[in-house]
């Protein structure tokens, strides 16, 4: 064969078989193109809020108090576990005096009066009605 060479088996010795180069022919074929890599954003990047798809609702805070505010607000307030003596305060309902009203002493003299008087008008009952058999 005039003209065309013929490699010898040492000289072909490190070079790849055709099952190895068809085989990384199909994993270059799942790797992206410079086309497709062209395409993508850089690593770094940003978006604006409004180009973000599926964001939360923020709630509108501006009408909150500040810390500040707070703290002010709440070092002006009573601690819950505060008390006050009844001279104090306001609004207090009049209490109406006992003076001269009876006393459970009084009241108990009393029930005993009003038994005894009973058995004297169950007694004086008996005194009163006819005899049936006269």
């Amino acid at each position: 064969m005039a003209g065309i060479e013929i490699a010898k088996k040492e000289d072909l010795e490190g070079l790849a078989t055709k099952e190895v180069v068809n085989q990384v022919a199909d994993e270059l074929e799942q790797k992206a193109s410079l086309e497709d890599l062209d395409q993508k954003a850089d690593s770094t990047h940003t978006h604006a809020w409004s180009d973000i798809t599926g964001t939360p609702e923020i709630p509108d805070i501006s009408d909150l108090a500040t810390k500040g505010e707070l703290s002010t607000g709440l070092s002006e307030k009573s601690d819950t576990g505060h008390t006050h003596d009844y001279d104090s305060l306001t609004g207090k309902p009049d209490i109406p005096s006992i003076d001269g009203l009876a006393s459970q002493a009084d009241l108990v003299t009393l029930q005993g009066i009003v038994e005894t008087l009973q058995a004297e008008v169950e007694a004086l009952k008996g005194e009163a009605e006819p005899d049936p058999e006269e």
